[in-house]
């Protein structure tokens, strides 16, 4: 027994040591977590025209993520209208919205029109996951 404290008394202070350098390695694992690993792709996105001119997005959390995502980049743009043939890059106006809910409406799109959204996810670091991305294509007139 008179060993075990002597022990105790010897290597009490290294444990100190012990934890404390356990404990800032955490610290910084957590710091280099959450700001350097990429957030998981948003899953299981989906669009559906809600009449001529709009659109409903829908997505999932991401899947596989350790950092808090804190909103959502979504872009979009026109693709093709009607049965014309697909619009040139150079003719391209992209648009972007933020959000933090998992659903966003954009409208003020043109009838009869497929659309291209891209979405990533970004963490309160700023960082950008990959892509997810979808077309989708507005109601004619008068479909709605």
């Amino acid at each position: 027994m008179c060993t075990f404290l002597f022990h105790v008394n010897i290597y009490l202070p290294v444990i100190h040591c012990s934890y404390a350098f356990v404990l800032c390695l955490c610290i910084c694992f957590l710091f280099i977590v959450c700001v350097v690993l990429v957030p998981g792709t948003p899953v299981n996105l989906t669009g559906v025209p809600l009449n001529e001119t709009s659109l409903q997005l829908n997505w999932s959390w991401p899947i596989n993520t350790l950092c808090t995502v804190i909103t959502y980049k979504l872009t979009y743009w026109l693709v093709r209208q009607g049965a014309c043939q697909e619009v040139n890059e150079d003719q391209i106006t992209r648009k972007q919205r933020t959000t933090g809910n998992h659903s966003l409406v954009i409208g003020d799109l043109l009838p009869d029109t497929l659309y291209r959204v891209k979405i990533v996810a970004i963490t309160r670091a700023g960082v950008l996951s990959e892509e997810a991305e979808i077309s989708n294509k507005t109601f004619e007139s008068g479909q709605s």
